[in-house]
């Protein structure tokens, strides 16, 4: 078992005394996972100062002025009998300040005129995420569903806010050799200030989208030369390519000449 713990400006608050309790807790637990297991404690503190004129000099926008932290526990196990693996994560995010001319709070739920901006609390699942694999000569199979942060070429759920946005669906992957597809549906998603398993997908008119769809893949040619495709379809379509190439640089160093 592999514990990690990250942090950012940690504060002597209550959440900093829950994410000691947590990584007590999992090494101590350790015996109970299985090799290879990861288990990752991240602390997270942001502060957002933003006026509605700050920028280009607009006049229309949020005044912000948000001070909030936030607990993350991730797990990951190993492969269960070499062919099942599960991810689970668990997040709380509360604020620690919000000015006196703030009208909008960006990373918290529930700030309204009414209440004075207070928001709420922050406490739910942000991974729950199992998956299984099938080894073959020369090819490997992986399916997985569940919610969580994706990534891919062509969508990525934001992660421009303490909390990471977060979708409902399921994978699909192979790798053939140097050839890599994968397809991937998509059902609900969670915006980056919910703590809920995730809403329907609609439209900027409202309108319900059954699921969102894409598939690409990727091939390695070899000396770093990558190329890439991808596609959506249905409500959002869209359709990218790309060729890159990596050169390492290691073992090597640049700088001014010596002298002779």
């Amino acid at each position: 078992m592999i514990v990690t713990l990250k942090s950012q400006a940690a504060q002597r608050t209550a959440l900093s005394a829950t994410l000691l309790a947590l990584l007590i807790s999992g090494q101590s637990r350790a015996t109970l996972f299985t090799e290879g297991d990861e288990l990752t404690l991240t602390y997270k503190n942001v502060y957002f100062n933003e006026s509605a004129d700050a920028i280009d000099t607009r006049i229309w926008g949020a005044e912000r002025d948000e001070w909030v932290h936030g607990l993350f526990a991730d797990y990951k196990s190993g492969y269960l009998g070499d062919w099942i693996q599960f991810e689970y994560g668990l997040a709380g995010v509360e604020d620690i300040y919000i000015g006196s001319r703030a009208d909008n709070v960006t990373n918290l739920p529930g700030a309204t005129a009414a209440n004075g901006f207070k928001p709420d609390t922050l406490f739910g699942t942000q991974t729950a995420y199992i998956g299984t694999r099938y080894q073959g000569d020369g090819f490997r199979l992986h399916a997985g569903g569940g919610k969580k942060a994706r990534q891919y070429a062509i969508y990525q759920d934001s992660l421009s806010r303490i909390q990471p946005a977060t979708s409902v669906g399921f994978d699909l992957n192979a790798d053939i050799g140097a050839l890599r597809l994968y397809y991937t549906e998509l059902y609900k998603m969670s915006q980056r200030d919910a703590d809920n398993w995730g809403d329907d997908l609609r439209t900027y008119s409202g309108d319900k989208v059954d699921a969102l769809r894409y598939y690409g893949g990727s091939y390695e040619v070899g000396n770093g030369l990558k190329l890439e495709l991808a596609e959506a379809e249905d409500y959002i379509r869209e359709r990218k390519a790309r060729i890159g190439y990596r050169h390492s640089l290691q073992g090597h160093q640049a700088g001014p000449p010596t002298a002779p």
